[in-house]
C-alpha cells in the first residue's frame, strides 16, 4: 500500500530488471529496468504511471566503464491529466574492490500538462563498503527550461498542483519554473545471508518552491533462493521525468529472481580452501584486507575478477614459488570469483564450489570469515 497527501489505494504495482551480459559480466552489459503502477486517489480519481530505463555498459580499462542510458516516464489520471518526460544520459564509472565513483550528464524533455520543456541533468555518485556497511552519496543538479513563461493555467492542470514543472501561482498571471534545483542523497545499507536493510536521507535545494526533504527505509527478507519479501516506506520529491508529484508512501511487495542468489544456505561447507590446499586461498591479512592466492606454477600471468571487483580483472603478482596473489579490502561475507591464466578463458578456481552465474556460465564462491 502507498500513502500520499491524498488517500490512495494501490491496485497493482509491477517492477523488474533484465540484464544481458557476457562471461560473468566481463563484457558489455545491457540492462532494462521498468516499473508501473495503477492506483485510486480520493481526490484525483484513477492514476496510472510508469517508467522505463534502458542502459548499455562497456568496460574501457581496469575499473572504468562507459554507459549510455535512456529513461522515459509518464503518468495519467482518469480526469484526463497527463504528464511525462524523457532523458538521455552518458556516464563514466570508476570502480574498485570496495569503492566507486560515477559521473553523468544528460538532456531531455518534460511534458508537464502542456507544452514541452527542456531538461538538463548532471550528477556525481559515489559508493563504498566499510566495516560491513554499504555507503552511497549522490549530488544531482537538474535544470528545467520552459518553452514559455506566461499565459493562462493549462486547462487540465489542477489548482495547487505540486508537480515540479507544472504552472504555479494564482490570479490572472501564471508562470513556469525556468531555473534549477539540486538534490543531495545519502544511503547506508547492511546485509547478511537472508536480510538486507537500507536507509536514506535526501534534501532538495533551490528556491523555496523546490526545497524538500526526503527519506526512505527498506527491509528485504529472502524466503527462498529466488523469492523475497520487501517492505519500504519513505517521502519522495516530485519527479520531473514521470510527472509525479511529491508524496509519502509505504509499500509491501514480493521480489522474484530468475537466478539463485549466492547465499550461505547454498554452501554445505566453507568454500575457501585450507592453508595446505593447492588451488585457491583467501586469508585475512590484517587491516580489513584479505590475501587472495592462486596456485599456478606454469602460468606467466594470472588474473581474477569477481563481485568484489565489480567484475573488473585484477592482476595477481608472483610470490612464493607457484603462487600468485594480491591483497584486497573485503568485509566478511560471500563472494563470487573467476580466474584466467595467460589471457585465456575465465574459469572457476580449483577447489571452489561452482554456481550458475545467471548468464549461462559458472563462477566460484568463497567466504571471508569475521575476525576472531
Amino acid at each position: 500500500m502507498i500513502l500520499t497527501r491524498s488517500p490512495l489505494h494501490v491496485l497493482a504495482f509491477l517492477a523488474g530488471t533484465l540484464a544481458v551480459a557476457g562471461n560473468a559480466g566481463a563484457q558489455a552489459t545491457g540492462i532494462i529496468q521498468w516499473g508501473s503502477g495503477f492506483a485510486e486517489h480520493a481526490d484525483r480519481g484513477w492514476q496510472a504511471s510508469g517508467v522505463m530505463n534502458v542502459a548499455y555498459q562497456v568496460p574501457i580499462a581496469g575499473g572504468v566503464k562507459a554507459e549510455i542510458s535512456g529513461t522515459g516516464g509518464w503518468s495519467r489520471s482518469s480526469l484526463g491529466r497527463a504528464a511525462g518526460g524523457t532523458l538521455a544520459e552518458g556516464r563514466l564509472q570508476f570502480s574498485g574492490p570496495a569503492r566507486g565513483l560515477a559521473l553523468s550528464a544528460g538532456l531531455g524533455r518534460a511534458f508537464p500538462y502542456g507544452p514541452s520543456e527542456g531538461l538538463s541533468r548532471v550528477e556525481a555518485r559515489s559508493w563504498s563498503r566499510m566495516a560491513g556497511l554499504d555507503f552511497g552519496f549522490s549530488l544531482r543538479r537538474t535544470g528545467v527550461m520552459a518553452g514559455g513563461s506566461s499565459g493562462a493555467r493549462a486547462a487540465d492542470q489542477p489548482p495547487g498542483e505540486d508537480s515540479l514543472t507544472g504552472r504555479i501561482g494564482g490570479g490572472g498571471s501564471a508562470r513556469r519554473l525556468q531555473d534549477h534545483y539540486t538534490d543531495f542523497n545519502a544511503t547506508i545499507g547492511w546485509a547478511n545471508n537472508n536480510v538486507e536493510l537500507e536507509a536514506g536521507l535526501g534534501r532538495r535545494f533551490g528556491k523555496p518552491v523546490h526545497q524538500y526533504t526526503s527519506w526512505q527505509l527498506q527491509g528485504l527478507y529472502w524466503l527462498t533462493e529466488r523469492l523475497a519479501l520487501v517492505a519500504s516506506a519513505g517521502r519522495v520529491p516530485a519527479d520531473v521525468v514521470s510527472g509525479l508529484p511529491t508524496g509519502n508512501y509505504a509499500l509491501f511487495s514480493m521480489r522474484i529472481s530468475w537466478k539463485d542468489r549466492v547465499a550461505a544456505s547454498r554452501i554445505s561447507q566453507p568454500a575457501r580452501n585450507s592453508s595446505g590446499s593447492r588451488g585457491f586461498q583467501a586469508r585475512r591479512a590484517g587491516g580489513g584486507s584479505v590475501a587472495l592466492a592462486v596456485w599456478a606454477p606454469s602460468a606467466q600471468r594470472v588474473e581474477v575478477m569477481g563481485s568484489f571487483s565489480d567484475w573488473q580483472p585484477v592482476e595477481l603478482l608472483g610470490g612464493e614459488p607457484g603462487w600468485w596473489g594480491a591483497e584486497v579490502p573485503l568485509a566478511p561475507g560471500l563472494y563470487e570469483i573467476n580466474v584466467r591464466f595467460d589471457g585465456g578463458a575465465w574459469q572457476v578456481p580449483a577447489g571452489l564450489r561452482a554456481v550458475d552465474d545467471g548468464f549461462g556460465g559458472q563462477v566460484g564462491v568463497f567466504t571471508v570469515e569475521p575476525d576472531t
